[in-house]
């Protein structure tokens, strides 16, 4: 009777543990997102003194590359390419999508996504998962019509482990600028203009253990003069805040540049390793547009190169003990004492 009662003090002890700590670790997630969706992007240049339109385009390039993975294990890599000519009006873009490199999901996801839905999946409790998405869905020098463009990285962790999601999307576009000269000509001006809606959260909610949440959000546009006409940039990192944040940087006698608008932050970390907590950037489950614009003035004759650069990533780990590993550990306890109680007792 003595060793019965002993083994259903021991059986007792387990099951508690068990039940407490698997109880809680169901709930234990880490969470991260970073959507991008650009709207209307136009380029124009034009003659400083007469408005009209200065520039010949040339050669574009898009490259589009998407990334998941789990755990360092069963990774999912994604990529498109394509380029044209719009003076020759040569291309292989597609007309509709323009680019589309199809969605990335990594090995060990409980849920997928599909091509081209943006939409966030969330933090199911039940899910782990990693995934990453881009789409160009029209470009102005391809179609006629604005540059709009989408991508996302989400992943979500309801298991120990780590997730990676990145995604990736460059447009390269070569303009020729001719000045004319007399009437007391001031240089081109080149004008951009775009809506975008960003979307990023960092977030973890669960037991005891150690967690970490990161996305990255990087928009950056340059424009480059060719070294044989002088060399020189001008580079602009919307970051929603009032003043000029356009750099120019060579050889560029005269150019100046200004922000027209700049509405949101499109270059920003969250990060957060508190339980529970979410860091977020601009989140918001619907489509909230903000506007975005620069104005860079007296650009002289030669070629230049207009290069957009998105980033959007999450890099997530989850460290949190177990249920059946506490319950080892119950049972370890729970013969501990007993064993201790025997030796009290001899």
């Amino acid at each position: 009777m003595i060793k019965l009662a002993k083994l259903s003090t021991l059986a007792a002890v387990s099951a508690a543990c068990a039940a407490l700590f698997g109880a809680t670790s169901a709930h234990a997630y880490v969470y991260g997102v970073s959507h991008l969706k650009v709207q209307d992007l136009a380029i124009a240049v034009l003659d400083g003194n007469t408005g009209n339109p200065t520039s010949t385009a040339q050669g574009y390039t898009f490259n589009q590359a998407n990334t998941a993975v789990i755990n360092s294990a069963g990774g999912a890599f994604t990529s498109a390419a394509c380029n044209g000519n719009a003076a020759l009006g040569t291309t292989n873009c597609g007309a509709g999508p323009v680019l589309d490199a199809g969605v990335a999901i990594a090995g060990g996801s409980t849920v997928g996504r599909g091509q081209n839905d943006f939409s966030f999946v969330g933090t199911n409790q039940l899910q782990t998962y990693s995934h990453s998405d881009s789409l160009i869905n029209s470009a102005q020098l391809v179609g006629g019509v604005p540059t709009n463009l989408e991508q996302i990285a989400e992943s979500l962790l309801n298991t120990n482990g780590s997730a990676q999601a990145n995604v990736e999307q460059q447009s390269n576009t070569t303009l020729q600028t001719t000045i004319v000269v007399g009437g007391g000509s001031v240089g081109s001006v080149l004008d951009l203009s775009f809506l975008a809606d960003v979307d990023q959260r960092s977030q973890i909610d669960g037991s005891a253990g150690a967690y970490l949440s990161q996305t990255n959000s990087n928009v950056t546009f340059t424009l480059t003069r060719s070294g044989d006409d002088g060399g020189g940039s001008v580079s602009w990192s919307p970051q929603g805040t009032a003043g000029n944040n356009c750099d120019v940087s060579g050889l560029l006698a005269g150019v100046t540049c200004i922000e027209t608008a700049d509405g949101s932050d499109l270059n920003f970390n969250t990060s957060t390793s508190n339980n529970p907590s979410a860091h977020d950037n601009s989140f918001d489950v619907g489509d909230v547009f903000a506007s975005f614009g620069i104005r860079i003035f007296g650009l002289g004759a030669g070629t230049y190169t207009l290069a957009l650069n998105a980033v959007s990533s999450t890099s997530i780990v989850r460290e949190v003990p177990e249920p059946d590993a506490l319950a080892l550990l119950g049972v370890a306890l729970a013969g501990l004492a007993l064993t201790t109680r025997r030796r009290k007792q001899a």
